[in-house]
Order: structure tokens, then C-alpha cells, then sequence
């Protein structure tokens, strides 16, 4: 068994991306800390 971690890649939507742009007016640090979870 390999100890290699299986990439996974995340597709971020149109929604996603306008939730987030209006979220970051609010929240200034939400791209960084979104950030970790999506890489």
C-alpha cells in the first residue's frame, strides 16, 4: 500500500466564486482561509 496522499481536484462554480467575491467585502481573510481547504 502506498503512503501517497490521492489527488483530488475541486472545480470551483460561477456561484461559488460570486459567493465568495461578495463574502470578501465582509470577511477579508475568507479567501485565505477558504484557501487551505480547497488546495
Amino acid at each position: 500500500m502506498s503512503n501517497e496522499l490521492p489527488i483530488v481536484e475541486i472545480d470551483l462554480t460561477p456561484e461559488y466564486k460570486s459567493n465568495l467575491r461578495s463574502l470578501a467585502k465582509r470577511y477579508r481573510n475568507i479567501r485565505s482561509d477558504t484557501q487551505v481547504i480547497i488546495e
